[in-house]
């Protein structure tokens, strides 16, 4: 069955809208609108489909990075609800994170210092290893951009624990895109990603193994978290769950909208895959 969905950025929530188990559900455009018009495409939370009748009480905005969903200023009416005394007995947190952050970074000015850029231009690679995806992904600014990643989930879990500790966080890879000038009219006419591999130079044909290499790593950090019992923390894996866009298309290819939304088909395959796994981790 479908869940309930309130979507709730500033407003408070009236316990008395809750039915059966509620969920909280933090998160960027995967748990929100991907491409305009909004009906174009859809988002995982409105296409799952449930054993258990849920209430999943949204706090996702398109374009929203992890840094500004764990800030308790910029998120506020999600800290209230973590953090209120005898509060809406949560079940569980859905999040979809670290897209957004990773995109701005790759957007970073190329004189910035290594450690606040993650691709190097192809001047900065030295000529033998032109060939090689890895050689483009600066090595220093991959290890701070994990390493704030992995505080903000620390942040995440640490205010969790307050009030709701032992209830799961279940958290995704997003799935391997196609990096491709198609993206969303007049917000980001020729995509995201694609943008700042073709501004460093990278040669086309490097674009999908790094884009696969950069979701591999921020996906470890989720991984590693997992991997320690206290944490509560489930690695919702659907890195090869959809079929990639075809390299170079405009507009709408396999199960992609754009280059980093999928399209309705593809949200469905992934809903499919959340929905199996909060049947089995939601107590």
């Amino acid at each position: 069955m479908r869940p309930h969905l309130i979507y709730s950025i500033t407003k408070e929530i009236e316990a008395e809208k809750i039915s059966g188990l509620p969920l909280l559900a933090i998160g960027d455009s995967w748990f929100d609108v991907g491409s305009l018009p909004p009906w174009d495409t859809s988002n995982i939370l409105y296409q799952l489909d449930l054993k258990k009748e849920y209430t999943i009480v949204g706090f996702a905005r398109s374009g929203q990075e992890l840094k500004n969903m764990v800030n308790e200023l910029q998120n506020r009416a999600l800290f209230r609800e973590l953090l209120l005394k005898n509060g809406i007995p949560y079940r569980g947190i859905l999040v979809s994170g670290g897209g957004n952050d990773l995109i701005a970074l790759a957007a970073a000015d190329q004189k910035l210092d290594r450690s606040h850029r993650i691709l190097l231009n192809t001047s900065e690679v030295p000529a033998p290893q032109r060939q090689l995806p890895e050689a483009y992904i600066c090595p220093q600014g991959l290890e701070v951009f994990k390493f704030r990643m992995l505080g903000h989930y620390q942040k995440l879990i640490e205010t969790r624990n307050k009030n709701y500790a032992g209830i799961p966080i279940l958290a995704h890879s997003y799935a391997y895109a196609t990096p491709r000038m198609a993206g969303i009219p007049i917000v980001a006419p020729n995509g995201w990603l694609a943008v700042s591999l073709k501004k460093h130079k990278i040669p086309p044909e490097l674009w999908g193994s790094i884009k696969k290499l950069l979701i591999n790593e921020m996906f470890s950090v989720i991984e590693e978290l997992a991997k320690i019992p206290g944490n509560r923390v489930v690695a919702v894996d659907t890195k090869n769950l959809l079929t990639p866009a075809e390299p170079g298309s405009k507009g709408e290819s396999n199960d992609w909208e754009n280059e980093i939304h999928p399209n309705l088909t593809g949200y469905k395959k992934l809903a499919a895959y959340w929905s199996k796994l909060i049947d089995s981790e939601i107590a």
